[in-house]
């Protein structure tokens, strides 16, 4: 199902597309990022101006330059000296000259000289003439420059030294990936991070202390693996640790696989926590269209129908953690590819639908029932036409307002009408007690409902007034019509208490 995201890409290139404060990454997550990593020293440097020719004095990092040549960085857009800061005081008459720079660089895609080399994201760290050390540093406008501001703290010695002790260290655990034996592989990998768990805490930006993107990238060469005693293991370990691997790895794809998650789900010893991750791997090791990893083996009707049968009853637990676990896990189980499924947990899931009234279960329901069902059993199940699925969510109650999202999941057909909303107040056990239609104000900026809503278009903030409405537990659903003769149809409601 659709979210509105916003995800922080701290090690991406500078670039002005994105509306966060670009971070001053420390020295260590720079070197672990740069391809390329040399003092230089500037060409014709001038008073408060950012060089961007610069004439390599030492390589620490990389191949492809060597001392004498002269590369261009061109940086003018993303950096900036003190002096050239809108913010500076205009009786500030210092200047300032770089005259080394220790320069944390991509390599070149296109190999062209004269394309230059792009820094990582504020890898300057410039040296001036009188022996001070510059960090760059984001202030004033967002998105903006970085300025060179004068780390006060810091030293061009104690940075060089820093970043030198750094690159073997970094190097030697980088390499324990071209280790060929995955076991082996797993086995140095697992020393290592046990050796340095006591310097993991993240470590991405200046001033803090970690590993930065190593502390993720050692737990997805293990996953890679696909040995389920180690991928396992590494759960336990990042799960205690506080990390996790960025990516998805079909892990325990294979019958050996399933089998150890199987087990540790209903393993009653297995911490709660870690029994329902193994749950959510379950359903995601069914298959996979990746075939580059070893021994991979897509799971057969009969062992999907076992599997099946062993979960269907998670779909009674009172967490709705686990509900909504055995929701993805049945669904991974009965998906077998475009318009084929099993559909041995789809009564439970239709009974499922006409009871659970938590709105973050409905929601992975739904999305359950409609890959492996078509618009028709929708339409019986839910009273929908034409395969309609809207969704209500994140609700909340501020300042008066009832507040949520509203996002058309699924539906081939095209809405011209704005919805009203149904409030009913419920009563402790559930059952209505007082009934309200209501005109609903939806942002509506782009005038989807004058050109069409369709289920590509993304979600719309409703607010509702509760002026009059007394307090208590309130279920909100939206109701339009679609199509010539009208139809109507609902959708998935929300609670929202009202104190």
């Amino acid at each position: 199902m659709r979210r509105l995201c916003f995800v922080p890409i701290l090690i991406a290139l500078c670039s002005d597309a994105t509306g966060e404060p670009w971070p001053t990454l420390s020295l260590r997550n720079l070197a672990i990022e740069a391809d390329i990593i040399v003092i230089g020293e500037p060409i014709d440097s001038k008073p408060d101006v950012v060089p961007n020719r610069y004439r390599v004095i030492e390589v620490l990092k990389g191949a492809g330059l060597t001392p004498g040549t002269e590369i261009l960085v061109p940086a003018e857009r993303e950096y900036r000296m003190r002096r050239n800061w809108w913010r500076a005081p205009r009786d500030d008459k210092q200047t300032e000259r770089i005259t080394r720079a220790l320069l944390f660089l991509r390599e070149r895609p296109d190999r062209d000289p004269e394309s230059g080399y792009r820094t990582v994201c504020s890898g300057i760290r410039p040296l001036t003439e009188d022996g001070g050390l510059l960090l760059p540093v984001q202030a004033g406008m967002i998105p903006g420059p970085f300025i060179f501001l004068l780390d006060e703290e810091g030293s061009w010695d104690a940075m060089l030294k820093e970043v030198r002790n750094d690159l073997p260290k970094i190097a030697r655990v980088v390499g324990l990936r071209g280790i060929e034996d995955r076991s082996e592989r797993n086995k140095a990998v697992f020393t290592w991070i046990e050796s340095h768990r006591e310097e993991f805490g993240g470590g991405w930006n200046h001033g803090q202390k970690g590993w930065a993107s190593l502390e993720s990238d050692v737990f997805e060469w293990i996953m890679e693996s696909c040995i389920p005693e180690d991928c396992w293991r590494a759960i336990e370990l990042y799960t205690e640790i506080g990390t996790r691997p960025e990516k998805f790895h079909p892990s325990f794809c294979s019958p050996k696989g399933r089998e150890l998650l199987m087990a540790k789900v209903f393993d009653e010893e297995v911490p709660e926590p870690l029994r329902l991750i193994a749950l959510g791997k379950l359903g995601g090791n069914i298959r996979t269209l990746r075939r580059d990893y070893p021994g991979i083996v897509a799971a057969t009707g009969k062992e999907r129908r076992a599997i099946i049968g062993r979960v269907l009853p998670l779909l009674g637990n009172e967490s709705a953690s686990w509900r909504t676990a055995a929701i993805r896990c049945l669904s991974g189980a009965s998906r077998r590819g475009a318009n084929q499924s099993i559909r041995l947990a789809v009564p439970a899931l239709a009974a499922l639908y006409g009871t659970e009234r938590d709105a973050s279960v409905r929601e992975v329901l739904v999305g359950a029932i409609l890959r492996l069902e078509d618009d028709a059993f929708w339409e019986e199940l839910s009273g929908n036409p034409q395969g309609i699925a809207v969704l209500l969510y994140s609700p909340a109650y501020r300042g008066g307002v009832m507040r949520f999202w509203m996002n058309l999941e699924h539906t081939r057909a095209t809405i011209t009408e704005p919805p009203r909303f149904w409030l009913q107040r419920l009563d402790a056990s559930g059952k209505i007690r007082e009934s309200r239609l209501v005109d609903p104000v939806i942002r509506d900026p782009d005038g989807r409902f004058e050109r069409g809503w369709r289920s590509h278009h993304g979600a719309m903030e409703v607010t509702i007034p509760t002026s009059g409405l007394v307090s208590g537990l309130w279920r909100v659903t939206a109701e339009g019509t679609v199509g010539k003769p009208k139809a109507r149809w609902r959708s998935e409601p929300v609670e929202i208490e009202i104190p």
